[in-house]
């Protein structure tokens, strides 16, 4: 039995895909592999996994940036990976986020009134995707006494429209978006929580 081979024997999970509109079932078959956790940064036995696809099996990850598994934990695909065998990719490996959240991208507009004044601001939506949000340290203020400052990041698929005018609301929270980092096929907002 060749590599190839022994990927498609191993491939027997299958996902669906979030196409932006609608969950279309079975886009892709494949195998999750259990890896270390402390190889890699804190997170990764908590919500990163690592899924193997044989090559005619692969995600679709333009298509289907996020995907499903059969116990409805919903994933964001971070990056890929083909698994080559002389001159032919014989299979993908693929690094998977747990997304257990959905963002609410915020836009906050104002209108000029009659007397050249600005008016109140207005709170938009512009759309909502699954997230993942990860705290980071916090450090006490110098100058205020019970004020504490926190890194936080939210990491979107990559697709996502997004910059620094913009606020993520996250089960009513609203994080302040202070930079935006496209990350292999993902985007990452590193923000600041609004008090």
């Amino acid at each position: 039995m060749d590599v190839a081979e022994a990927s498609l024997w191993f491939a027997n999970t299958s996902v669906d895909g979030w196409n932006g509109t609608a969950w279309v079932r079975n886009i892709a078959t494949g195998d999750f592999h259990a890896y270390d956790r402390f190889i890699t940064e804190r997170t990764f036995g908590a919500k990163k996994r690592v899924f193997h696809t044989p090559e005619d099996h692969k995600i679709d990850y333009v298509t289907y940036p996020i995907i499903r598994t059969a116990d409805s934990k919903v994933w964001i695909v971070s990056s890929d990976n083909a698994d080559i065998e002389g001159t032919e990719a014989y299979a993908q490996s693929y690094l998977l986020l747990e997304a257990t959240l959905q963002g609410d991208i915020i836009e906050h507009t104002t209108q000029t009134l009659a007397s050249g004044a600005e008016g109140p601001l207005t709170e938009t939506v512009l759309a909502t995707h699954y997230c993942d949000l990860e705290r980071y340290s916090a450090s006490n203020s110098d100058i205020f006494q019970n004020v504490t400052y926190g890194g936080y990041e939210i990491t979107f698929h990559r697709g996502v429209t997004i910059n620094v005018e913009n606020e993520v609301r996250i089960n009513g929270v609203y994080y302040e978006v202070k930079e935006v980092i496209p990350e292999l096929l993902t985007t990452v907002c590193r923000c600041l929580k609004r008090a």
